[in-house]
């Protein structure tokens, strides 16, 4: 067992948070996003991701005032299949 001394550091930081304007996930995230990271949102083909990612630049932009940038990866055997 390991035993913390008075002046070990406090795990406990809040780190600085980037809120979303979806009200839901600011509240389970505590405030929202970390602000100035990365966030890799993972999961299975419908089950939202993309739909998060354009909410929070819209509310970004719209709520907040903040640019945004929205980028798709699509393998090769989608393109060719693509109708523009």
């Amino acid at each position: 067992m390991v035993q913390l001394n008075s002046t070990s550091k406090s795990r406990n930081t809040q780190l600085p948070k980037c809120p979303t304007g979806i009200q839901g996930l600011d509240e389970i995230t505590n405030g929202g996003l970390p602000q100035g990271r990365p966030t890799l949102v993972c999961g299975s083909a419908g089950c939202g991701k993309t739909l998060l990612g354009m909410e929070f630049l819209v509310r970004g932009a719209t709520q907040y005032g903040e640019p945004g940038v929205f980028i798709v990866v699509l393998p090769k055997n989608k393109i060719k299949n693509l109708q523009l």
